[in-house]
């Protein structure tokens, strides 16, 4: 007597379910190494508005510290100094339970011209033992680096990039 199978085709929701697990992974630590470190990374990215009808502009940042140092205990801190005239949002933030981030907008004087400079500033919660960290700025158009910073999570990091380096929205995104 022969038993017969019937072959079904996985549903969808679990392949869908697998290649997002699959995606997930291969995010968390895409980056090359550099310096004997493997990197991963948490990439925010921030909007800068100036209002008036004027084009946005778009920051893509990445806070990258060694993976050997995950799971990292606490939140880093990424403020964004802007002219008061500059409207910040976050419109994307990569954190996870691993490596978490926060970011928040100060303001100082206001600006009168297209021109301006955002300042960041990214400290590190505390930690028995020392990590380097970097901090970096992508061009979204082009996906070349603007600026790089690096320093140590015991030490506050800083950079400032100029609004002219950084990707301006279309006009038909707003």
């Amino acid at each position: 007597m022969a038993i017969g199978t019937v072959a079904r085709p996985a549903s969808w929701g679990r392949i869908l379910s697998f290649f997002a697990v699959i995606a997930v992974m291969l995010s968390i630590g895409a980056l090359p190494a550099q310096a004997g470190y493997d990197w991963c990374s948490v990439d925010p990215t921030l909007t800068l508005d100036p209002g008036s009808g004027k084009l946005a502009h778009a920051m893509d940042i990445q806070v990258m510290v060694p993976r050997s140092i995950l799971p990292m205990q606490g939140t880093a801190r990424l403020a964004a100094m802007l002219p008061s005239n500059i409207v910040g949002t976050e419109v994307l933030n990569t954190s996870n339970p691993l490596f978490s981030l926060k970011t928040g907008f100060d303001h100082n004087r206001q600006i009168a011209d297209d021109m301006f400079k955002v300042k960041l500033s990214l400290k590190m919660p505390g930690t028995q033992t020392d990590y380097p960290v970097r901090l970096v700025i992508i061009n979204q158009d082009t996906k070349q680096q603007i600026a790089v910073v690096e320093g140590m999570a015991s030490k506050t990091l800083k950079l400032s990039v100029n609004s002219a380096d950084l990707r301006t929205l279309l006009e038909g995104m707003r």
